[in-house]
Order: structure tokens, then C-alpha cells, then sequence
């Protein structure tokens, strides 16, 4: 079984893809650090026996690394949601 991570997983684009890669055998490790994900967005992963969700912070790229060792994949789609925001305060998407 090939494991892969998806960054942002609460988000809706990660959420979806990790419903599709568990649907489709994948065993999933969702990160995200609720920033602005949903947990809502991971009702029907939470009950995957393949899924595991890590509340974290990717800024700390030292656990980043040792909690993605042994994956195969990365899905990355952490990112700042609010993209005016993000225009107004550009550091900001830095620090999320």
C-alpha cells in the first residue's frame, strides 16, 4: 500500500483528495494546522482506518521531516485561503 501525505488536508481541495486517496487504498497522513481548515471538511477521513491527521505547524520543517519519513508522496495545499489578505500582508502567508 503506498502511503502519501496531503498538506492542508482540512482544506476543501486537500479534504477531497484525501477522500479520494483513501477510496482509491491509499494510507493517508493529512496535516494541517487549522488555520483556516474545517474539521467538518475530514468527517468521513476520521473514521478511515488508513487515515492519521496531524495537527501541526509546517513553518517547524525539523518534526515536518521526521513526520513524513517513510511516505512515499507529498500532496502539498497548505496555503493561505484568504488571498486578499494575503496581498494586504504578504509576511503573513510566511508565518501560516
Amino acid at each position: 500500500m503506498e502511503k502519501v501525505v496531503v498538506t492542508g488536508a482540512a482544506g476543501f481541495i486537500g479534504s477531497n483528495l484525501t477522500d479520494y486517496l483513501l477510496s482509491s487504498g491509499y494510507q493517508v497522513l493529512g496535516l494541517d494546522n487549522f488555520s483556516t481548515g474545517k474539521s467538518k471538511f475530514l468527517e468521513s477521513a476520521m473514521g478511515h482506518p488508513n487515515f492519521k491527521l496531524l495537527i501541526c505547524d509546517l513553518s517547524d520543517t525539523e518534526s515536518f521531516k521526521n513526520n513524513i519519513a517513510g511516505y512515499d508522496c507529498v500532496f502539498h495545499f497548505a496555503a493561505n485561503a484568504d488571498v486578499r489578505f494575503g496581498t494586504d500582508h504578504p509576511s503573513k502567508d510566511l508565518e501560516q
